[in-house]
């Protein structure tokens, strides 16, 4: 897809505790460092889930309905298209069965 931004999972997750780790160290801590102190948190929390529910493939990270649209351009030979992950709540509630 033209003009998104594509992550990876290894690299957010140290970039975003590297983010984390300079806004507390702040002094001091003022509102907005406490904010990006949280945002920063939460994508690190995000890329850890991803990163454990991504198995050999991925599939359980992604939104049911771009699996269904992957697997159906794979297998008549397509052009594959760019899957997006679920919300962060399901991601969180699959890595509470792990």
């Amino acid at each position: 897809m033209e003009g998104y931004i594509r992550l990876d999972r290894f690299i957010d997750l140290e970039t975003s505790f590297e983010q984390l780790l300079a806004q507390i160290q702040g002094a001091p801590m003022t509102a907005t460092c406490w904010k990006w102190s949280l945002i920063a948190a939460h994508s690190a929390l995000q890329s850890a889930v991803c990163i454990a529910l991504r198995g050999s493939a991925g599939f359980d990270t992604w939104k049911p309905s771009h699996l269904k649209k992957w697997l159906a351009a794979y297998e008549n030979g397509e052009d594959l298209p760019d899957p997006f992950v679920r919300v962060f709540r399901r991601l969180a509630q699959l890595a509470s069965w792990m």
